[in-house]
């Protein structure tokens, strides 16, 4: 399976206001949103980075 890596914008942070399970619904509609025919896998480098696999 291919993996890519993807950088999510500062905003996502500060939009969920330290809510972990806010910050993963973002970064997850953000990656579907704009790389199309990949979903989250896991969030890396302390929020910045996000690891998407293909669908």
């Amino acid at each position: 399976m291919k993996q890519i890596k993807e950088h999510i914008p500062h905003c996502y942070t500060w939009l969920a206001n330290g809510n972990k399970a806010l910050f993963k619904r973002y970064v997850a509609s953000y990656i579907e949103r704009n790389v199309p025919g990949y979903k989250l896998l896991r969030v890396e480098d302390k929020g910045t980075v996000a690891v998407c696999i293909k669908k």
